[in-house]
């Protein structure tokens, strides 16, 4: 075990020596457009958990105790809620699927719904006259292209309702949506489903002169099933856009606020999702085209992406860093002492929990804190799969815990 902890080290070192994923990356652009490489994106601690397991194709067996690993003297890290400026050269023309054909790359892919077909085909397809009525009227006022895009996006996500009916018909086994999806039918009914967000977004963007595109991938959700379903069966759509000469990411779908959901709590969501750092959205976000990862070292494939802790935005927007557990799935010796170790800001609070991997016999872990460093005390537990959870809240008024990080434990 102590020889596999010094090669773990080294390797952890090595690769942040080497910088990986430590810029971001900018799509290349037709038409004579070149690449420049982007300033060092903000990932601190996170740069452990984002790049070792999906570059070594590994998971890592751990039997740590409270007292291995995790310990330093850096300060956390406050992330920053926008990517580094990247500059290039602009485009020639307008692309009406992205600078490298984002959208239309995949089309008709086996067994993909009637609407992302659609979606896809809408490329280079005239916007109505009432779309582009509306964008002007969302957008009057704006003074530049940031502003254009925020106010577009908050209208959706405060406009538009998710269609939970519709998403029931899909899960159910349907081949094909109730509704349309299309721009026009998305705001005359006020509901739609991610097809429809991506959809609108991208019309109201490009309505106002906005470069923008949809990208369709694969998303990971809140765990409580197996591994191997962790990632959505359901592909998933959410937008780029570029602002003076640079891609951002956002994902109106996610940041939509939702039947009941909390005032607050939903604020919070909306701004993480509009204009996500790419080495964030990594977590829960896998384009189709890597290039759309606006990553220099883009994780290569699903098996990769799905090993990535699973990272919430709470874990970001509460500066927390992980200190020891770098991958989605930890095995540990059956009757073992473990615990997984975080850091935190001064402030934030943490509590944890740990379960059947069904969900069932949720029990409290203690967390024992020294400065930044907190950690989770897991304990001897039998053989068996359970789901670790990880709740953060830097809230005084109220206190309100968030979802900030889990992982399945495996008990070998």
């Amino acid at each position: 075990m102590r020889a596999l902890l010094v090669l773990v080290a080294a390797s952890a070192l090595a690769l942040v020596l080497c910088g990986v994923f430590g810029r971001t990356h900018q799509p290349m652009r037709s038409g004579g457009g070149h690449e420049r490489p982007a300033d060092p994106a903000s990932l601190s601690g996170v740069r452990f958990a984002s790049i070792i397991t999906p570059h070594t194709a590994a998971v890592w067996r751990v039997t740590h105790t409270p007292g291995v690993g995790g310990r330093g003297s850096s300060q956390p890290h406050a992330f920053s809620n926008s990517l580094s400026t990247v500059r290039a050269e602009p485009p020639v023309g307008r692309l009406a699927a992205g600078p490298d054909g984002a959208g239309v790359a995949a089309a008709g892919a086996t067994g993909e719904h009637p609407l992302f077909a659609a979606l896809r085909a809408s490329a280079g397809q005239p916007i109505p006259a009432e779309v582009r009525a509306l964008a002007d009227k969302i957008t009057a006022g704006c003074t530049n292209d940031l502003q254009r895009a925020r106010s577009i996006y908050d209208w959706i996500t405060d406009h538009i309702r998710y269609d939970t009916e519709e998403w029931a018909h899909v899960v159910g086994g349907a081949e094909d949506y109730c509704h349309d999806h299309d721009p026009l039918s998305v705001l005359r009914r006020g509901t739609t489903v991610c097809i429809g967000y991506a959809w609108l977004f991208d019309a109201l963007a490009q309505s106002v002169g906005l470069r923008a595109t949809y990208l369709i991938g694969d998303v990971r959700g809140y765990r409580g099933t197996e591994d191997d379903t962790l990632i959505s069966a359901f592909k998933h759509a959410w937008n780029a856009v570029e602002v003076d000469q640079t891609w951002m990411l956002l994902d109106a779908t996610w940041g939509a606020r939702q039947t009941e959901q909390i005032e607050d709590v939903d604020a919070a969501r909306r701004a993480y999702y509009f204009n996500t750092p790419a080495n964030q959205l990594i977590f829960d976000h896998l384009p189709e085209s890597s290039a759309w990862q606006l990553l220099l070292n883009p994780v290569p494939d699903a098996v990769s992406f799905a090993a990535l802790p699973n990272l919430k935005p709470a874990f970001f927007t509460d500066g927390l860093r992980l200190a020891n557990a770098f991958t989605d799935t930890l095995h540990l010796g059956a009757g073992a002492q473990a615990g997984v170790t975080l850091l935190a800001p001064e402030g934030v609070r943490l509590i944890a929990t740990l379960s059947q991997a069904d969900g069932s016999n949720t029990r409290k872990l203690p967390v024992l804190q020294e400065g930044d460093r907190r950690d989770v005390v897991v304990g001897s537990i039998p053989a068996g799969t359970y789901i670790l959870r990880v709740y953060s809240s830097s809230g005084t008024d109220p206190i309100r815990f968030e979802c900030a990080a889990d992982f399945v434990i495996v008990a070998d």
